[in-house]
This record gives structure tokens, sequence and C-alpha cells, in this order.
């Protein structure tokens, strides 16, 4: 008897240290993205795709933490969260919140997958939203320093991406096309950009991924590097770090 309770402490102490390894994975992950944005002159962080061609099945829900670095224009720091849940098999929602250089800001977006990742077929869809922000200063479309503006934007990113098993894991390289209507400081203009990324999932993680973005100026917009770290759970068994 006396075997079996030590038995049943090690066995506990095994199953917390485990557990509390995988929770501290996911915290130096975003430690690290932090660290890695403070390297590097940022700013607005709600431009950014960060999202490929899947679909949650349901049940199955995914949060996300991300930083922008700007490469141009505005030095400053802003941290931002995601929220993503099914609608259907081919619909999600998204939502966004930030805080930082932009003081506040927030969306909701719908993204739709019309076209699934199939065998040789890449996935092809469309995310669209409304952002709203809030900052102290701001420089317009004109390049004309502004101060204490809010933001409207409506925001359209067509994209396509396509799932691939590697040997370190499983990435999804996506490309898209963001477009916007932006009215900010008294002055509309229409931004666009061209996005590169990757989501990519080691073998060592079962249900979290980390996610890098590059994004060109186009017209009216700005050029920036992201990162990010997302975490899927699921109604029955919650939130996981594995």
């Amino acid at each position: 008897m006396k075997s079996l309770f030590s038995f049943l402490i090690l066995l506990t102490k095994s199953f917390l240290l485990r557990r509390f390894f995988k929770i501290s994975k996911f915290f130096c992950s975003l430690f690290i993205i932090y660290l890695f944005h403070l390297t590097l002159p940022s700013a607005y962080a709600f431009y950014a795709t960060m999202d490929a061609g899947q679909i949650l099945k349901p049940g199955h829900y995914k949060i996300s933490a991300e930083t922008q670095a700007v490469t141009e224009g505005n030095n400053g720091m802003n941290l931002a969260a995601r929220f993503e849940g099914p609608i259907n098999d081919e619909l999600t929602w998204k939502a966004q919140l930030g805080f930082g250089t932009t003081n506040i800001f927030g969306g909701g977006f719908v993204k739709w997958v019309p076209i699934p990742d199939l065998d040789s077929q890449p996935a092809i869809g469309l995310i669209a939203g409304v952002v709203m922000a809030h900052a102290d200063h701001d420089f317009n479309s004109r390049g004309t320093n502004t101060s204490d503006f809010n933001e409207l934007s409506v925001r359209a990113h067509p994209f396509v991406s396509k799932h691939f098993d590697c040997d370190l894991g499983e990435i999804t390289p996506y490309a898209s096309l963001p477009v916007g209507i932006r009215s900010a400081g008294g002055d509309s203009s229409l931004p666009i950009q061209l996005t590169v990324g990757a989501d990519f999932k080691p073998n060592t993680w079962k249900n979290m991924s980390i996610v890098t973005e590059i994004g060109v100026n186009v017209a009216r917009a700005f050029s920036y590097l992201a990162v990010g770290v997302t975490l899927e759970f699921d109604e029955e068994n919650g939130i996981v770090f594995k």
C-alpha cells in the first residue's frame, strides 16, 4: 500500500510538471514576441491578415496574440489579440482587440472560404469586416501630422493558402491583397497592401502554431513585419497547452 501511495504521488508530480512546462512554453512564446517587438520600430497592428484557409470544426475556437513592426513611418508599440469561432463549414467569425501606440482598437470580421484546401487545390477565401481605433496622433494619407484622431476602416482581405506537411511539422503559406476604405483625422484614403505569410505548427505542438507575415505598401499604407502565436481549443476539453 505504501508503494502504491508513493507511485500515485510520483505520477501526480509528473503530470503537474508536464502541465507546467506546456503552459510555460506558451507564455515563453508570448514573451519572445514581446521582445521581438521591442527591437523594431512599430505601430498600427490592425491591418494585418495573420490567417490562412483553415476552417474551424464545430465547437472549436482559436485565440492568438500578435505584434506588428512597421518598417516606415511612426515608431511605437502595439499588441493585439484575436478570437475566432465557427459559423458553418465555409464561414468563421473573428474579433480583435489591441492597444499600444494606437491607444485602443478593435474590430469584427467574417472569414469565408468557398474553395477549400483539398489535394493539389489551394484554399481561396476572403476576410472582411470593420476596424475602429483611437490614438493621440496619426499621419494621414497626405503625410500631415494630426492629433487625437478616431479611425473607421472597412477592410477586405482576399487570400490564397496551401497546407503542407514537412519533417519539422505542418506549414500553411498564404498570400493576401488587403484593401480598405479608411476615414481618420478628417482624411479619407484607400490603403492597399500585398502580404505574404505562413502558419507553422511544429511536430512538438498539437494545438499551437506560430504565424509570421510580411506586408508591402502598395498605396497609401505602410510596410510591416508581424509575428504571432495561436492556440486552438474546443468546448469539451477547454484551453489545453500541448
